[in-house]
């Protein structure tokens, strides 16, 4: 005979464990306070002018730098680091 969910009881333990249905992982990405994975364009910009852009979506020029560097040196004759 198939149950109803009326039929179905409650574990005892049922405070502790976590909802692994698509409404339940909905609702934990939705709460928390952690950068999304992926939004829309439009979406990017409300949540950056809302929350602010995080350190890992700053653009690094660091290795641009370090780059031209590499180049400027070849370029002059001298020997480039490894």
């Amino acid at each position: 005979m198939r149950e109803t969910t009326d039929d179905v009881k409650p574990r005892k333990n049922a405070s502790t464990e976590v909802d692994n249905s698509l409404r339940g992982a909905a609702l934990r990405r939705a709460t928390r306070k952690s950068v999304p994975k992926t939004l829309t364009p439009y979406e990017w910009e409300q949540w950056y002018a809302k929350n602010g852009v995080p350190p890992e979506h700053r653009k690094s020029v660091g290795w641009i730098k370090r780059l031209l560097s590499r180049l400027r040196t070849a370029l002059s004759g001298k020997p480039v680091k490894p």
